[in-house]
Parts: structure tokens; C-alpha cells; sequence
């Protein structure tokens, strides 16, 4: 009896060896799609904090912008 997993035909093992090596083939690559989607998750994560940091610098400039033109007006 032969299986294939994933792509892999497994070598003919015992009905029970055989259930053995197919769960440790779908654990592995249930841990690599999590893995994945972690690496997309902290990309995500980093780039919200990239476009909060350039938010974060418009509003001073814009700040600064309205600071200045207030003080322009008293002289």
C-alpha cells in the first residue's frame, strides 16, 4: 500500500506506520502555512507602523505650518 501526500508518495509501509507518516507530513505542512501567514502578519504589522510613522510626521509639519503662520500674523 502506497499513499501520496502532498505531492510525495510515501514507501509501502504498515497500515499503521502508514497513518503515522501521513500525520507527521500534515503537521509539517500545517506548521509551514502558519509560519507564513505569521511572516505576513508581522509584515502587515511593520508596515502599518511605517505608514503611522509617516502620518505621525505630516501632522508636525502641518503643526509647524500653522505655528508659523500664526506667529506671521503678529508682526
Amino acid at each position: 500500500m502506497r499513499a501520496r501526500v502532498n505531492g510525495r508518495t510515501l514507501p509501502a509501509k504498515q497500515p499503521a506506520q502508514q497513518a503515522e507518516a501521513i500525520e507527521r507530513l500534515e503537521e509539517s505542512a500545517r506548521i509551514r502555512i502558519i509560519d507564513h501567514l505569521d511572516s505576513d502578519c508581522v509584515g502587515s504589522m511593520a508596515a502599518a507602523r511605517h505608514a503611522d510613522s509617516h502620518q505621525q510626521i505630516r501632522n508636525r509639519r502641518i503643526k509647524k505650518r500653522a505655528t508659523e503662520m500664526s506667529v506671521a500674523r503678529f508682526f
